[in-house]
């Protein structure tokens, strides 16, 4: 009886200290603040593209008279800059104009995505032979 006992007050401890040292794997990660929200959103060091800086350079100076990012971030998740595309449309006649040309417009398409999925929207943004960069 008492290798029982001495065992249990022997082992428990052991147990207990085991126990008690493990680490807890908690996620830290919450939302980010504003700041660092808006620099992730607009960071567009992948994109060597200068339509594609300069429609992020576009919707920073817009954010900064009426924002959208949180929402967008909520809704959409952050933009992948680098994985933006560029294509060209088709010519279209102008007829809201005296110009009797062709206009040709650029489309650039920027996937978003939230945390590690894959694309969950596109933004297409249209820039026309006006725009500049």
């Amino acid at each position: 009886m008492r290798k029982v006992h001495f065992l249990l007050l022997s082992v428990f401890p052991i147990v207990l200290l085991l126990a008690s040292c493990r680490k807890v794997e908690t996620s830290l990660e919450g939302p980010l603040p504003y700041n660092k929200m808006v620099d992730k959103f607009f960071d567009t060091h992948g994109s060597t593209n200068p339509m594609v800086n300069a429609v992020a350079g576009a919707l920073q100076k817009g954010n900064l008279r009426k924002e959208f990012v949180t929402q967008a971030v909520k809704n959409a998740g952050y933009p992948n800059w680098a994985a933006a595309r560029t294509t060209r449309s088709l010519p279209t006649t102008n007829h809201t104009s005296s110009f009797t040309g062709s206009t040709e417009e650029n489309i650039v398409y920027v996937p978003f995505a939230q945390g590690d999925r894959s694309t969950d929207a596109v933004m297409a943004v249209r820039l026309g032979a006006t725009d500049t960069a």
